[in-house]
């Protein structure tokens, strides 16, 4: 890439993978929409919430307005 001579442009373990049909799409849609707020749980992230998954799927509710997500495959 231009303007970064010398330096990787890809993030270790990149995982890509190909869209086979609609059920595999929704599980892509899912994660992309989820992974932002995925992130308040996460442990690497130092500002973490700890809580349970019935107050978890409450919160996609009430303050994402996400309804209907699959959490598990």
């Amino acid at each position: 890439m231009s303007g970064s001579p010398g330096k990787k442009v890809f993030q270790r373990s990149f995982h890509d993978h190909i869209i086979r049909d609609d059920m595999d799409c929704f599980f892509v849609e899912q994660y992309i929409e989820l992974n932002p707020i995925m992130w308040e749980l996460d442990a690497d992230n130092p500002n973490a919430r700890k809580m349970p998954i019935e107050t978890f799927k409450k919160t996609l509710q009430e303050e994402h307005r996400l309804y209907g997500f699959v959490l598990e495959r």
